[in-house]
């Protein structure tokens, strides 16, 4: 399972944005796809963890990580237009 299928976004959101209010950094992770890094960061995640994503057939318990699954993240995340600075209370 991955962290959508515990919470949607609309949750996800209100949790990022009231950990934001709080001045605190927010990492999402939970199974995290490559296709979920544009999300989480549109739900205005500071960090997002992929490390099965990383590795050889999503398998993060005899972690192998591929070069070419990394630059994969790398790309998306280069592709992903910043969004305007939030300013925290």
């Amino acid at each position: 399972k991955t962290l959508f299928s515990f919470l949607n976004s609309e949750q996800i959101k209100k949790f990022v944005d009231y950990s934001h209010y709080l001045h605190l950094e927010v990492a999402l992770a939970g199974s995290l796809h490559k296709e979920d890094l544009i999300t989480v960061t549109a739900l205005g995640a500071d960090i997002a963890g992929v490390r099965g994503a990383a590795c050889t057939n999503g398998d993060r318990t005899n972690v192998e990580l591929k070069q070419k699954l990394v630059r994969e993240l790398v790309d998306i995340v280069k592709g992903i237009k910043p969004q305007p600075a939030i300013k925290r209370a």
